[in-house]
């Protein structure tokens, strides 16, 4: 899977439990911006949700 630097470290966020107001703030980026990088995220993943593309991108994570 491709895909850009941007793209990882809010994925690897995500991944921690942050939303994408928190997520903004600790990048410096626009909210729109985070929620254009998860919609790349769900594309690329073929995923219906944020739940799922970290799932399939960290498939030994455990959900508890």
């Amino acid at each position: 899977m491709t895909m850009t630097r941007q793209e990882k470290v809010v994925l690897d966020l995500l991944a921690t439990g942050l939303s994408s107001r928190q997520i903004a703030e600790k990048l410096l980026i626009s909210f729109h911006t985070v929620e254009t990088h998860r919609k790349h995220l769900r594309l690329k993943f073929k995923a219906h949700n944020t739940t799922e593309v970290i799932l399939k991108a960290y498939p030994k994570m455990q959900l508890s």
